[in-house]
């Protein structure tokens, strides 16, 4: 099945337009489009899956749609991952800011999730999801420069194929995302044939110049 992705440009425009960083969900994204990581894997993600001191998320626990928690996908979703010095401190910020809301509404915010919603509660994929959809909706309203429509699964697909369009491994690629190189490359299958193509054409024109 063919998904749609942003390129960098696309997604350098969202990431620093004012819609996107005027979003209480903007960590979020940030985390969805520079990680790569399945939505529900975000939402998952609780105040002890940070490591401060090494720059790490690992991946323990998801949460679905209703709020419950539940196990990852596979034992390859189990994963840490180095978190970019920006984002790093995009998510620090944010926990601050719970800390604060925590010592303001002394009923809210009780729960050690990474990530909360305005009120304090958990934030199902769903909801994100929406938020997300929200948000480009807006960007897109507001811009000449429209960007593809993505839904915010699509985020963790445009990870992938501008990281493989750009050189990087496929099992580099597979652990960052939690997939078997297996599963991984039969997902991307279409972005290596091309790549490949490319390669064999450039070379085929230097010997036969």
């Amino acid at each position: 099945m063919k998904r749609d992705t942003w390129t960098y440009d696309e997604i350098s425009l969202f990431i620093n337009s004012k819609e996107a960083k005027s979003s209480h969900y903007y960590e979020m994204y940030c985390c969805s489009l520079l990680l790569g990581p399945r939505p529900g894997e975000v939402c998952g993600l609780s105040e002890d899956d940070f490591d401060l001191k090494h720059h790490i998320f690992t991946y323990n626990r998801g949460l679905d749609k209703y709020g419950n928690l539940t196990d990852l996908k596979n034992a390859q979703s189990h994963r840490p991952t180095y978190v970019p010095d920006v984002l790093y401190n995009l998510v620090k910020k944010k926990l601050i800011w719970k800390k604060e809301m925590k010592l303001m509404y002394t009923d809210k915010f009780r729960n050690n999730f990474l990530f909360n919603t305005e009120i304090g509660t958990p934030v199902t994929p769903n909801h994100y999801s929406r938020m997300f959809k929200r948000t480009l909706k807006r960007y897109n309203a507001n811009h000449d420069q429209k960007l593809t429509e993505i839904t915010l699964y699509e985020c963790r697909h445009t990870f992938a194929t501008t990281n493989l369009e750009r050189g990087e491994s496929d099992k580099l690629l597979s652990e960052i995302m939690g997939n078997s190189v297996k599963t991984f490359l039969q997902k991307y299958a279409h972005v290596r044939g091309k790549k490949e193509e490319n390669t064999l054409e450039k070379y085929s024109n230097i010997i036969f110049k």
